[in-house]
């Protein structure tokens, strides 16, 4: 009795050992991943069936980020920045990600999805065809970013030791 669990189509493993080199390759994705994670779950954003953003797709999007933005000192900045990024600037109805990289579609194209981030493995599929709450994604990221860089400006580690908490509740 054959109980294979995989199929030709199925690329999980492929995925798993390109996460493995980017995590080598792009040494804040792991943390940025897990922040993004956090606040998507915090806002009820990162479950794909319900049009959320999940891991796969995250971890695509983070990916891309960081390969195309500038050295930056810290995580920290690497996350207000991917935040106001996606939030901003970042405009799905006319970019797509292919490969790790931005891509502007002509206005005479649009686009079909919300989003679209090109799987790596299945070129010919959108990643993020079940994502259908990408603008309350980009106003929760640039929601948290302004809250940020507000908090930040007036922040004394001395008497404020939960900043996290002020930015996620």
């Amino acid at each position: 009795m054959d109980v294979t669990l995989g199929n030709e189509g199925h690329t999980g493993e492929l995925f798993v050992v390109w996460c493995k080199e980017k995590m080598n390759e792009l040494p804040y994705l792991r943390s940025l991943v897990f922040l993004l994670k956090t606040l998507l779950h915090k806002y009820g954003l990162n479950i794909p069936f319900q049009g959320g953003i999940g891991s796969y797709v995250l971890i695509l999007m983070t990916s891309a980020f960081l390969k195309m933005s500038r050295q930056l000192p810290s995580v920290g900045h690497y996350f207000l920045e991917i935040l106001r990024y996606y939030g901003e600037e970042f405009k799905s109805e006319q970019m797509m990600i292919i490969g790790g990289e931005y891509i502007t579609i002509p206005k005479t194209t649009p686009l079909l999805d919300d989003l679209t981030v090109i799987d790596p493995f299945t070129m010919n599929t959108n990643a993020a065809s079940r994502v259908k709450q990408f603008v309350q994604v980009k106003e929760v990221f640039l929601k948290v970013y302004k809250k940020i860089s507000a908090l930040s400006e007036q922040y004394d580690p001395k008497v404020d030791t939960k900043l996290l908490n002020k930015i996620l509740y």
